[in-house]
């Protein structure tokens, strides 16, 4: 070997290109496997797709689309719907909220005598608007507050024809708009994070909620009446969120009180009278005589009144968003 230089060169040249080679293979080898092992998933992965229902072709992708846009157009009828459910905000100045203001006053006293409804603190009432029977609002108030002065009127004009007992006071949450007070107006939970979901959260919220108490006496029927009167307003989208009723007879009537007041007494008997005499088999008895109101039974539940405070919410739906337009800028709109 030491002698024969190229055979010795030779030897390690191929043992090189054979370790090379090796290595090559090897590589090569697990490309290989790689590939394979991709190439089964690609497959098993189609072979799902074409066994899936519906099969995501041309066809069915299109009718993917449609069912979209249905649905869309379905959420965008029911929120259009719904927004036509509230009262509208009418530009106002500060000076036409307060004439309104005395004017609804007004209008619920004069339904209140008529029906024989008593207003604690007449003469205080202002339909939860305290503060603007001495000073108008701000100017940027003005609309949003005649909205709510009419949504809440609503309230007690139905409540007012159900003829209760007592109409003991309306309190109400500030709007955001005056600046005063929980200044804030609770609305729909932001959606989940994403692409601008945060910016449409704040500045187009799909629900507002504007709350107010009411607090009145009545009977059972009444309450009943009025609440269901509330719920299927049209003209109005009203959520009654809180009921508290107490009633105004706590103890019921006594065991020995009932039973006097049903059990008619006898009559006393006048001295040195006959005994009474039986009639003869052949007659029919008398019938008896009617009861006086005295003796007429009570009822030991129902005919008593309630004391009601209830939290209606003045729910205002935001309108459907416009479509969005695919027309590139720049790009001439198609003639009509």
């Amino acid at each position: 070997m030491k002698e024969n230089k190229f055979l010795t060169g030779f030897l390690i040249v191929t043992l090189l290109g054979a370790a090379a080679l090796g290595f090559l293979l090897f590589q090569s080898k697990g490309k290989h496997s790689e590939a394979t092992t991709a190439y089964t998933d690609k497959v098993s992965e189609l072979q799902a797709l074409q066994g899936g229902k519906p099969y995501p072709d041309e066809a069915n992708y299109k009718k993917v689309l449609d069912l979209q846009k249905e649905h869309q157009l379905a959420i965008d009828g029911l929120q259009k719907q719904l927004a036509a459910a509230e009262i509208p905000v009418d530009p106002m100045s500060p000076e036409k909220f307060q004439d309104n203001l005395r004017e609804a006053i007004k209008r619920v006293r004069t339904l209140a005598a008529q029906k024989g409804t008593e207003i604690e603190g007449a003469d205080k009432f202002s339909l939860g608007f305290e503060l603007y029977q001495s000073q108008p609002p701000k100017p940027e108030a003005a609309a949003p507050l005649g909205r709510m002065l009419k949504a809440i009127e609503m309230v007690a004009t139905e409540l007012l024809n159900t003829s209760p007992s007592a109409m003991k006071d309306i309190k109400r949450v500030p709007l955001p708009e005056e600046g005063i007070g929980p200044a804030k107006a609770p609305a729909t939970p932001p959606p989940k994070s994403g692409p601008g979901s945060k910016k449409t959260a704040e500045e187009s919220p799909l629900v507002k909620r504007y709350p107010f108490d009411i607090e009145f006496v009545a009977h059972e029927p009444k309450v009943r009446t009025f609440i269901n009167k509330i719920v299927s307003s049209k003209a109005q989208f009203y959520v009654p969120t809180a009921v508290v009723i107490a009633n105004q007879q706590l103890l019921g009537p006594s065991k020995s009180a009932q039973t006097a007041a049903t059990e008619p007494v006898p009559p006393p008997a006048a001295p040195n009278a006959p005994p009474a005499q039986t009639p003869p088999p052949d007659q029919a008895p008398s019938a008896p005589a009617p009861a006086s109101a005295a003796e007429a039974p009570k009822f030991v539940v129902g005919e008593e009144k309630l004391g009601v405070k209830l939290t209606i919410e003045v729910v205002d739906f935001a309108e459907p968003a416009p479509e969005k337009t695919t027309d590139k800028p720049g790009k001439p709109a198609p003639a009509k």
